[in-house]
């Protein structure tokens, strides 16, 4: 309930606080296009990231998943767009297609001020052992604001496994521009609370195994998860977006710094383990193609 109310009185003074700005007026390069419905125009979109490990709401599997990526999609000048990807883990003895996904949506801009609403669907190998394996999808709603001198960010999410998740995140972010505002480095502070039902589905199916222990003992064998239906804080991201656009290309490195909170509570019998939680840092390298 602590954690909870924190997570409330954060929120609140994000919309509260007045802001008052020094720092000078930026162009965002993309706010031409988001802002005058007059100039909008449909697009296609490819693009290709590699990420060094899966890390989901700061929790990752007891072996690392490195993924290679590729998507495609179109976005139509009304905000409705879809698209579709196909995730290769590349670990050491995997060397497989992971994961596939199917995602489409609608998203709306005026001025400072956009929100959006998308739905995915995931199709996962059933060899599949990183964390998000046991979910089969989400639908998520967003809003975000720019005050000039900070970007605030809301979004809800419902993740669907054998039961149904629920997420609430909660950003501050701000853009520096150079390079004639083709380079972009967004500093973001981001935190998660929500269910985990999904890591219960997890650890019953045996996919985290040793990584589950904290302590001595045997492995959690089809163990469940001591109140996976409770709402927790469950982690704060530090992350720092730089991309570099030229032409129709854009290139991207995304590191993020994740601090995992609150460990669940595994039972296994008459055993009882606590989730043994590290901070995990992790990186994306992309590049993407706008036509």
């Amino acid at each position: 309930m602590k954690n909870i109310l924190l997570f409330a009185s954060f929120l609140l003074v994000l919309f509260i606080t007045p802001i008052k700005s020094i720092a000078q007026e930026k162009f965002n390069a993309d706010s031409t296009e988001k802002e005058s419905s007059d100039e909008k125009k449909s697009y296609g979109l490819v693009s290709t990231n590699y990420n060094n490990n899966i890390v989901f709401l700061g929790r990752k599997s007891f072996l690392a998943a490195p993924y290679l990526s590729a998507f495609a999609g179109y976005y139509h000048k009304s905000g409705l767009f879809i698209n579709g990807g196909a995730s290769y883990l590349a670990a050491t003895g995997e060397n497989r297609f992971d994961l596939f996904t199917l995602t489409t949506g609608y998203d709306f801009y005026l001025k400072n001020f956009n929100a959006g609403i998308s739905g995915s669907k995931y199709f996962f190998n059933n060899k599949s052992y990183t964390v998000k394996s046991e979910l089969s999808g989400y639908v998520s709603a967003y809003a975000d604001y720019d005050f000039d001198i900070v970007d605030v960010y809301i979004d809800g999410s419902a993740y669907f496994s054998n039961t149904t998740d629920f997420i609430l995140g909660a950003a501050v972010s701000h853009t520096f521009y150079a390079a004639n505002d083709n380079l972009a480095i967004t500093p973001t502070v981001y935190l998660n609370a929500g269910t985990q039902n999904y890591y219960s589905n997890y650890n019953n199916n045996l996919r985290f195994g040793r990584h589950m222990i904290g302590g001595g003992g045997s492995s959690p064998m089809g163990g469940g998860m001591g109140e996976a239906v409770s709402f927790y804080m469950l982690d704060y991201e530090l992350s720092v977006l730089i991309s570099y656009t030229l032409n129709k290309f854009r290139f991207s490195f995304y590191p993020v710094y994740a601090i995992p909170v609150n460990a669940a509570t595994i039972a296994n019998g008459p055993n009882i383990y606590k989730e043994d939680l590290s901070n995990n840092f992790f990186w994306s390298l992309g590049v993407s193609y706008k036509f």
